[in-house]
């Protein structure tokens, strides 16, 4: 089973490349991955403690998730991994208890919530779908950093998986859906008007 983690997990990075090749972001592109990646850092340092006994951040998922839509994907790709690379350094209780923890969680876990605009955000729905998607992928990378790290801290009679599933979706999952909420009532179109953002990059590049 660890082993098929590890490989799904290098899987992702892979396809984080592919995506990612050749993108040579411009001088506004630079200064949006500084801002977003700033205000998640912001966000991601405020916690709201919840009744389970978990918290959440202040919605520190959102930034990067309005980047991958507003803009691009690939862009909210970038400042995810920078936000897991700081957060690292910069915010409390951040530091990991396993190097490979860094690989398995804290990268891809941001970094994914990027693939929040990889569809055609002209419709409502296709938005929330891909916000979606991003949410469920970033619970799901948290919940196998939990079964591989944490798993001394299920209660007894629990299973690491059990508790790691709990613990997470009690959490980044709440952290989630209410960045969802949110987006669903952010004026979308015209940030994407504003910026000139572009939600089909990937398609585009792809499709060269």
């Amino acid at each position: 089973m660890t082993i098929l983690i590890y490989t799904i997990v290098a899987l992702y990075f892979i396809t984080c490349a592919i995506i990612l090749k050749g993108n040579k972001p411009s001088l506004k592109e630079v200064c949006l991955i500084g801002i977003i990646s700033a205000m998640a850092l912001i966000l991601r340092c405020i916690r709201v403690p919840l009744p389970t006994g978990s918290s959440i951040a202040l919605l520190g998922v959102l930034p990067t998730m309005l980047l991958g839509i507003v803009y691009s994907p690939q862009l909210g790709i970038i400042s995810g991994l920078i936000t897991a690379m700081l957060s690292i350094i910069l915010v409390p209780g951040y530091v990991p208890v396993h190097p490979l923890q860094i690989f398995v969680e804290h990268f891809p876990a941001l970094s994914v919530l990027g693939f929040a605009g990889i569809f055609d955000c002209s419709k409502k729905y296709k938005m929330v779908l891909g916000s979606f998607i991003s949410i469920a992928l970033n619970v799901l990378f948290h919940t196998v950093s939990g079964v591989l790290f944490f798993s001394q801290y299920a209660p007894s009679g629990m299973g690491a998986w059990t508790y790691s599933i709990t613990y997470n979706l009690s959490s980044h999952g709440v952290e989630g859906i209410l960045a969802i909420f949110i987006l669903t009532i952010l004026p979308i179109k015209y940030l994407k008007k504003t910026l000139g953002g572009n939600t089909n990059v990937i398609r585009e590049n792809f499709s060269r």
